[in-house]
């Protein structure tokens, strides 16, 4: 019988595109301990950049994950206790560091560079998280295909939010322009949509329209329903409060006639 040859798995490491944290069968089931840990070195940044919470500016250095435990807890199925007990034993097990602010959690990875590739990295050709901006990609749009394969990778629903925020709309129209898309596959008409940014911008022209109309309609209502409260006629009589009434003003009339 041959012998079987065992891989050496203590050392070397594997080169995982960044692409693959988007990936719907990444994302299909609830995610394993294992595959979570994965999952958080896809999302922490491999350069100094920064990202938008509800329009502040919030800076995320090399080795960090700006991810709240409620955005993790959404993505990975979990409840966000259970993401909670994770980062803690994660965190006992000097595997990160947790540092809060008000507006976002900041998970710091120990020893960072250890899963990294330096010398790829040195050449650029390793793909940026998308929520991360820094000097070295802003040249890059994150509307341009961003995988090996030349397939459009849609973007996070925190990449969304931060756009729209930016743009001085609501997080209700990203949620709504998210879910939109996810829904038909990120098509615009028979064509696979290229450019999410530009879709999203005329999402926001539209629903800008679409309330302003609500609102006039409101108002328009509004008025109508008060003419109606104040042309509303007297309600009719019984007959036997109508007889009432008509011998009332005959008396009425017969005493006007005595004088």
């Amino acid at each position: 019988m041959a012998s079987q040859t065992k891989l050496n798995i203590a050392n070397g490491w594997v080169s995982i595109y960044r692409s693959l944290a988007n990936s719907p069968l990444w994302l299909a089931e609830t995610f394993t301990r294992g595959q979570a840990w994965v999952d958080m070195l896809l999302l922490t940044n491999h350069a100094d950049g920064y990202l938008r919470v509800r329009g502040n500016r919030v800076d995320i250095k090399r080795g960090q994950l700006g991810w709240s435990k409620t955005e993790l807890a959404r993505r990975w199925n979990w409840s966000t206790g259970k993401v909670r007990r994770f980062f803690n034993e994660l965190e006992k097990d000097k595997q990160i560091v947790q540092q809060k602010n008000h507006l976002t959690s900041i998970i710091t990875v120990v020893n960072y560079s250890l899963y990294q590739n330096v010398n790829q990295q040195a050449t650029g050709n390793r793909l940026s998280n998308d929520r991360q901006t820094s000097p070295n990609n802003k040249k890059k749009k994150e509307n341009k295909v961003n995988n090996e394969n030349g397939e459009f990778t849609p973007p996070t629903l925190e990449t969304i939010i931060s756009f729209f925020i930016e743009n001085e709309s609501l997080q209700e129209e990203a949620e709504k322009f998210m879910n939109h898309y996810t829904g038909n596959g990120w098509m615009i008409g028979n064509s696979k949509m290229q450019n999410w940014k530009s879709a999203a911008k005329n999402w926001m022209i539209r629903s800008s329209s679409f309330n302003q109309i609500k609102a006039t309609n409101y108002e328009t209502n509004k008025i109508r329903g008060q003419k109606s409260v104040n042309t509303t006629q007297e309600p009719k009589l019984t007959r036997t409060e109508q007889a009432k009434r008509n011998l009332l003003a005959s008396v009425a009339a017969m005493d006007d006639r005595l004088l």
